[in-house]
């Protein structure tokens, strides 16, 4: 195994590769300035939660990375996305449409309480058409991310894993590619490097 590609948002930070990405501040959203300067063009962005934002940022920088052509179909790509709150911040957003009497809960909001809705989002966008998952962990914690992501490889299809952690303050995404390599260790170590930097 290998990371092919990561990128992360942090605060005020956006990295991919190595290389910050110049975020100008033209709105009162760290999340919509990413999406103006990665020049992404996809309204659907702004009806999304804030989980689902950071994820689809993320695939917007790695899988164009990785990927030449959007357009294709991917089915040897699998995206395994974690954290450690779930989607709660969309959660409680929604109990506030509930618990006011004369208020009608959110559509919109509701749809958001499923977690594992970031993944939806990335897979549609990118034409991923195999495994999607979400899993709520304690912290971040590589050895564990990466486990995760040699089950995906038990499915002989699987040739690149897109493993993502969310919390609150930072976002980091990892293209895993399967190869023959056994480096587990160095993966784990490169993984833990990039989160903490």
């Amino acid at each position: 195994m290998k990371i092919s590609s990561y990128s992360k948002i942090g605060s005020r930070q956006v990295t991919l590769n190595h290389q910050c990405i110049a975020v100008p501040q033209t709105s009162n959203s760290w999340y919509v300035d990413i999406y103006h300067a990665l020049q992404i063009d996809y309204p659907k962005f702004f009806k999304m939660d804030t989980l689902s934002k950071m994820g689809f940022l993320m695939a917007e920088m790695v899988f164009p990375s990785v990927f030449s052509d959007r357009e294709s179909v991917k089915d040897q790509v699998a995206i395994v996305c974690c954290n450690s709150q779930a989607s709660l911040e969309t959660d409680r957003k929604y109990w506030q449409t509930v618990a006011t009497n004369d208020a009608f809960p959110s559509p919109s909001l509701f749809v958001y309480t499923l977690p594992n809705l970031v993944a939806g989002e990335i897979a549609i966008r990118n034409h991923v058409l195999s495994e999607t998952s979400f899993f709520v962990e304690k912290q971040f914690d590589a050895d564990c991310l990466l486990s995760i992501a040699e089950m995906s490889f038990q499915d002989r299809q699987i040739k690149y894993v897109f493993l993502s952690w969310y919390d609150a303050s930072q976002a980091v995404s990892y293209m895993i590619e399967n190869s023959e390599e056994d480096n587990r260790q160095l993966i784990i170590k490169q993984m833990q490097e990039i989160w903490m930097n």
